[in-house]
């Protein structure tokens, strides 16, 4: 049994149905449903295309294979409350593809932490840009006119933490440098949020 969903059953139809049935159709047991979006094959295997606002949609039986794509918008908890028991039947074993831009999320955080962890040798975290799918000129576009941490998880695919910033784009390389006093020129200070020690 493989399941490909996303965070609604509208968005997960658009995303996989067509490619679905397009590379499956030589295998046809019969006609797809397009009522419960379901490819019966004739090895005995079934492809089902779904929701994940209800994720308790994909519990019952065994799931060998799961693709979700847009992770960050699927419900928080669903991996440890659905997903992951529906893959882990004894003997039978299944895994998952987790898709996604890489938005902030408590779900997508754990999970992007555990597969890049060492010792968690069962999960793996892979990322790529959308450089070469967009096209030259769109990047370049993209890259001048985006904030750059917009532009680095929607468009680089990178994983950017912002927690505990107060200006969320600063970056020492490029937002400090030395400057040297000119006696004839004002100083004037801003101190930040009145604590000690005072930083200014």
């Amino acid at each position: 049994r493989f399941f490909a969903g996303a965070p609604t059953r509208d968005q997960a139809k658009r995303i996989f149905w067509a490619d679905l049935k397009a590379m499956t159709k030589p295998f046809w047991m019969g006609t797809p449903s397009e009522s419960e979006l379901t490819i019966r094959l004739v090895t005995g295997s079934e492809i089902v295309v779904l929701g994940m606002d209800k994720p308790e949609r994909i519990e019952g039986s065994p799931v060998d294979r799961l693709v979700v794509d847009e992770l960050a918008n699927v419900k928080q908890g669903a991996w440890d409350r659905h997903l992951y028991p529906a893959l882990a039947t004894t003997g039978r074993l299944g895994r998952a593809y987790l898709l996604g831009v890489p938005r902030p999320g408590e779900q997508f955080d754990a999970l992007a932490k555990l597969a890049k962890d060492p010792t968690a040798t069962e999960y793996a975290y892979h990322n790529w840009s959308s450089e070469r799918i967009v096209g030259p000129k769109a990047w370049a576009e993209a890259k001048r006119r985006r904030d750059p941490i917009v532009f680095a998880q929607e468009w680089e695919g990178k994983r950017v933490s912002v927690e505990g910033r107060a200006y969320y784009s600063f970056a020492t390389e490029h937002n400090a440098r030395t400057l040297a006093y000119d006696s004839r020129l004002p100083l004037l200070f801003s101190f930040d949020f009145n604590r000690s020690p005072g930083v200014a």
